[in-house]
């Protein structure tokens, strides 16, 4: 991005005051008055006056002289300086607000897009996760001694194939110690441990979507779903305990 910045000076003139004695020519007369200004600008639209000096000019002897703000306060009750050039924090506000406005919706449409795709699971899904809070994933779960904050523990699950409550999940072979590094991960074909399998009960992904162990899912087109779910789309080979239900549930 190309940043034009600088700083440049203008005039403002404040107009006549009302007729007083000047110490110049001695004489009672009105005095032309005017502001000098030094402003800041960002790309010639974010504008912010850091200098203001203020001047009269006797309209009898033309004698110039700097005053103070306050001797000008009866005459005139603003500087006449343009709002573009004494103005510019409300666009910059109006900016930031936009952008974090822009971001809240986003953030929400995407959020209720993946709760959406956890609750309806298609073969092929990808889950990025935390894998140590994932029950069975082989990763150090974080109640262990062995558990370490920043372990390398982001990573992604492969959903495999799908049964009536069960899903039976692939974890990556790789995982890294920040959940921005998972991206990455994803974007180089991964490979999924296809031995170790994970078993969860759909309901059980949708709460760890919630609790934020899930972070995003990610649903590949089609023409991509069956090779990397390798084929295996059905209901028929999935474990005994996927397609039963669990006897500790009521």
């Amino acid at each position: 991005m190309l940043f034009v910045y600088g700083s440049r000076e203008k005039q403002a003139v404040l107009g006549n005051t009302e007729p007083r004695f000047c110490p110049s020519c001695q004489q009672k007369a009105s005095f032309t008055a005017w502001v000098d200004y030094r402003y800041f600008h960002l790309w010639h639209l974010l504008c912010f006056i850091y200098r203001r000096r203020y001047f009269t000019r006797c309209n009898h002897c033309r004698a110039v002289a700097p005053v103070e703000r306050d001797e000008l306060r009866g005459d005139f009750s603003s500087d006449n300086i343009p709002i573009r050039h004494r103005a510019g924090w409300i666009i910059l506000v109006f900016i930031l607000g936009s952008i974090v406005v822009m971001t809240s919706v986003n953030s929400f449409v995407k959020k209720t897009r993946y709760r959406s795709l956890a609750e309806a699971p298609v073969a092929g899904d990808i889950y990025l996760a935390d894998l140590a809070k994932v029950p069975g994933s082989g990763f150090n779960p974080t109640d262990s001694p062995d558990y370490k904050e920043g372990d390398k523990n982001h990573g992604a699950l492969l959903l495999l194939q799908i049964g009536d409550d069960y899903l039976l999940l692939a974890t990556t072979l790789k995982a890294f110690p920040y959940p921005s590094q998972v991206d990455y991960l994803l974007r180089h074909n991964p490979e999924y441990d296809r031995v170790n399998m994970v078993l969860l009960k759909k309901t059980e992904v949708v709460e760890m979507f919630e609790a934020g162990i899930i972070w995003e899912v990610r649903r590949p087109p089609p023409s991509e779903t069956a090779e990397l779910s390798g084929e295996e789309t059905g209901e028929d080979n999935l474990p005994e305990a996927a397609s039963q239900p669990d006897p500790a549930q009521p």
